[in-house]
């Protein structure tokens, strides 16, 4: 039977995956704009926005065809930001969890050490994608 250290898993520094993760695919979190747009105009002002296709002629109305993309620069800052910091922070976690379990239970423990470093990341990234959800609108 092959022996290994669990740690040797974890061969991407966290910086690396940082910087390689975010221009991955740049736009597609931005390619719902629109509709995300509407569903918070609805949320925002209900009254206003009585459902989805009256809130889409209101906003054109309104605002034109451009209207339908503000936002768009702070959601594809915000997504390649929360995306580089996801890969980043999982590989961070996964090392420090599997050091935490110490490498002849690390083995054992395989599936904890995959999930408990992408939930850990993903609160943190969530956080700082607040911010910039908000300025969407």
């Amino acid at each position: 039977m092959r022996r290994y250290r669990f740690t040797r898993h974890c061969s991407t520094p966290p910086a690396s995956s940082t910087s390689s993760s975010a221009p991955v695919s740049p736009t597609s979190p931005s390619d719902p704009s629109p509709l995300d747009l509407v569903k918070c105009n609805m949320q925002v002002d209900p009254g206003k926005y009585k459902d989805i296709s009256s809130s889409f002629g209101i906003l054109l109305q309104e605002q034109g065809l451009g209207g339908f993309f503000k936002g768009w620069m702070t959601t594809l800052v915000g997504y390649n930001s929360q995306r580089a910091y996801k890969f980043g922070f999982y590989e961070f976690f996964k090392k420090c969890y599997s050091d935490i379990v110490g490498s002849e239970h690390a083995e054992k423990l395989k599936t904890f050490i995959y999930l408990a470093p992408s939930a850990s990341a993903e609160v943190i990234t969530d956080i700082t994608l607040c911010p910039m959800e908000a300025m969407i609108l």
